[in-house]
């Protein structure tokens, strides 16, 4: 899904709303930051406890650089889905960055959704940045 390599910063299609349900894309904005509780009554084989509805989407039109990162004081999980949905990634806190996850690749072009989840199901406040 991601192919790490610095890279021109392309069209990048995202939304910026601070809610509880998904978020989807709108074209021209170059950040999201979205502000939810980890987990949710779905369990992925690779990425713990998920909602069922991502916490954030978007769509890119040409391949671009794509930073990720979630923020807050539990050991996240992030689901990542990308366009053919066959492509699936797996992001897990580490303890040497304070828990945070942090990515940073080139994504193609398609629609990507983020799912913000949690190892043990209790959930948890974050906040996600997605910022091309």
């Amino acid at each position: 899904m991601k192919n790490i390599a610095p890279k021109n910063i392309a069209s990048l299609l995202i939304a910026a709303t601070v809610v509880a349900a998904p978020t989807a894309a709108v074209y021209g904005q170059s950040a999201a930051e979205i502000s939810g509780v980890s987990g949710g009554p779905q369990t992925s084989a690779e990425c713990g406890f998920i909602p069922a509805q991502p916490h954030h989407s978007f769509n890119i039109t040409q391949p671009t650089s794509v930073s990720i990162e979630v923020a807050g004081s539990n050991d996240y999980t992030l689901l990542m889905v990308g366009p053919d949905n066959n492509s699936r990634e797996c992001i897990l806190a580490h303890d040497f960055n304070g828990g945070a996850i942090q990515s940073r690749g080139l994504y193609k072009a398609g629609t990507y959704r983020l799912y913000v989840g949690d190892i043990d199901g209790n959930g948890a406040p974050f906040t996600l940045s997605v910022q091309q």
